[in-house]
């Protein structure tokens, strides 16, 4: 029989936080996301880790992941708009900048140690995603996640693209 990996609300740290979070800078995540973000993200609770996020938006979630991954956690917000620096504090740096720019990685890259989560709220264009993935999943460390949110649609071009580089690692040519 297959392993049941649901977490229930009351083992769930994240979604707990989410739902109680009444006060301070808001948080905008759809729910699903909470059991997915467990079952990935629990094994770097307590442990000294860089977690980058693009899409800050309202500050909310920089908080969040601080409250859950613990003391030893250094967050990197990443968005486009200015007022997002707000957010920066003594365990949060922000960047400013446009995730479909190479250049803008290129910097990000030159100025944080390597990357053990990655969460991509960002824009929402398969370009976007595209172009982070491809600048900064060699950037993560061994073990680490890339976690891309939103990818909606069937078609999706991103989804297509991601699928295609899976596709490739196990393509042994004409077998037949």
């Amino acid at each position: 029989s297959p392993i049941n990996t649901t977490v229930s609300p009351e083992d769930n740290p994240l979604r707990e936080y989410f739902e109680n979070h009444t006060e301070g800078h808001g948080i905008w995540k759809w729910e699903h996301y909470f059991e997915i973000y467990q079952r990935h993200f629990s094994k770097f609770v307590g442990q000294s880790i860089n977690l980058a996020e693009i899409g800050i938006y309202s500050g909310g979630n920089l908080d969040m992941w601080r409250s859950y991954f613990g003391s030893r956690c250094h967050v990197y917000g990443i968005d486009i708009e200015e007022a997002c620096t707000c957010y920066e504090n003594e365990h949060t740096t922000v960047f400013i900048g446009d995730q479909a720019d190479r250049n803008f990685w290129k910097v990000f890259r030159e100025n944080t140690p390597p990357i053990d989560i990655l969460v991509d709220d960002g824009g929402h264009t398969p370009e976007q995603q595209r172009v982070t993935l491809e600048e900064m999943l060699p950037y993560l460390r061994c073990g680490g996640v890339y976690f891309c949110e939103d990818v909606h649609g069937k078609w999706n071009n991103f989804a297509a693209y991601a699928t295609s580089l899976v596709d490739k690692l196990n393509n042994f040519g004409d077998l037949n």
